[in-house]
């Protein structure tokens, strides 16, 4: 088992992973924002590397891009900033969430063989599909040079795809990345689909509050993570505690798995 499948395997409910943005609001503040989530017991972080142009983000991840832009973040101060997280939580997983375009302007092979020295353990292209992956539909080879670096893959997996094309995604990736494009029962049949396939599912929230958990309760049992969504972001937003959010969301969230299970 990988690394980053691994973490997500662990816990007996659902893996709570909360997203943060790199360097928002600055460095100093998301490094320590890093390090009380480790504290807390965050098994994983989804960490976001802001892109100028973040079209796909909600209006509150754009948002705390361009505070972390604003404030002077380059690529390589927000690698340095996960190598030296990992320095000090090695047991903490991350993914590396991105658009492709930072990459290719840094340089691809470059910036695999850095996020690999950092110890990332996976890497989630937020704007490259499953059909991208290989040369056969586009110029870059993804699948390989990620194994040559050893960097897993987590790959998106909207959940309008065929069952077909879901079993594809779940053949290459460390974990899928279940997008709810139609939500409900297809939602819940991608996330069966994964289960069956024995590749970790990811399931993101939005707002990252009970009540939208309380809204999830049926899909809690065939995902083997949630992602926090604008949970952070709101935090820092209005001032109030990320980690006591978290914890409290963390809460819920074995809530609402134990009342399933009963």
């Amino acid at each position: 088992m990988t690394r980053f499948a691994a973490a997500l395997t662990a816990a007996p409910t659902p893996a709570l992973i909360p997203t943060v943005t790199l360097g928002a609001p600055n460095l100093a503040e998301c490094a320590q924002l890093m390090a009380d989530l480790a504290a807390a017991g965050a098994p994983a972080l989804d960490l976001h590397l802001p892109f100028s142009d973040p079209c796909a983000d909600s209006v509150a991840l754009q948002q705390a891009s361009h505070r972390a832009l604003s404030a002077g973040l380059k690529i390589e101060a927000a690698l340095k900033l996960i190598a030296d997280f990992n320095q000090a939580h090695p047991n903490v997983a991350l993914m590396l969430s991105l658009y492709v375009n930072n990459a290719l302007a840094y340089g691809l092979e470059r910036f695999l063989q850095q996020a690999a020295a950092a110890r990332v353990s996976a890497l989630l292209l937020t704007d490259v599909s499953h059909a991208m992956l290989a040369p056969e539909h586009g110029p870059f080879n993804f699948k390989a040079l990620s194994a040559k670096y050893g960097l897993e893959l987590v790959l998106l997996a909207p959940d309008n795809q065929s069952p077909a094309a879901l079993q594809a995604i779940c053949a290459d990736s460390a974990a899928c990345f279940v997008q709810p494009v139609h939500g409900g029962a297809a939602c819940a049949a991608a996330l069966t689909l994964a289960r069956s396939n024995h590749t970790p599912s990811i399931l993101p929230l939005k707002d990252g509050t009970a009540a939208e958990l309380n809204a999830l309760q049926p899909l809690l049992a065939q995902c083997r993570a949630l992602t926090t969504g604008d949970l952070v972001a709101h935090c820092q937003e209005r001032g109030t505690s990320v980690v006591a959010a978290y914890t409290a969301l963390r809460a819920a969230l074995s809530a609402n798995s134990a009342r399933k299970a009963a």
